[in-house]
């Protein structure tokens, strides 16, 4: 993973796209290959089934599919409320079985998109360290 004085992280997922922004988050748990299989019945289990909650964390996968995946419940969360969001924007409920991560901001998740993703990411922060602006909206 790059890195930005060490905050990457904090500071490259705000300007990302929430998809990716999400899948970033997952890395830490799965391989990217691995994420991009999470399906919506997944996700939808593991936000909502009493017997996977461990405290703050929560037993996300193990059917055979996908390894079985203790993850923080923020993650599950913020993924569930995207899988809603989606699903209002859109107005269409996604089959279960459908992948959460197959499409993101119109382009196909792959471990190359997610790098450039980080990439623009990166470049953003860059520029908008270079830009300077007073208390009235001026560039200075």
């Amino acid at each position: 993973m790059p890195c930005i004085d060490g905050m990457w992280d904090a500071y490259t997922r705000q300007v990302m796209h929430p998809g990716y922004s999400l899948i970033v988050r997952w890395c830490k748990h799965l391989e990217i290959e691995d994420v991009v299989r999470i399906d919506h019945a997944s996700i939808v289990a593991a936000a909502t089934d009493p017997k996977r909650f461990i405290g703050s964390w929560r037993i996300a996968f193990g059917d055979g599919k996908l390894p079985v995946t203790i993850v923080p419940f923020g993650v599950v969360n913020a993924t569930h409320q995207y899988i809603a969001l989606r699903e209002r924007h859109t107005g269409t409920a996604a089959a279960p079985d459908s992948p959460v991560f197959a499409e993101v901001f119109g382009e196909t998740v792959t471990r190359r998109s997610v790098c450039e993703a980080i990439r623009r990411s990166m470049v953003l922060l860059r520029l908008a360290d270079t830009i300077k602006v007073d208390d009235e909206g001026h560039l200075v």
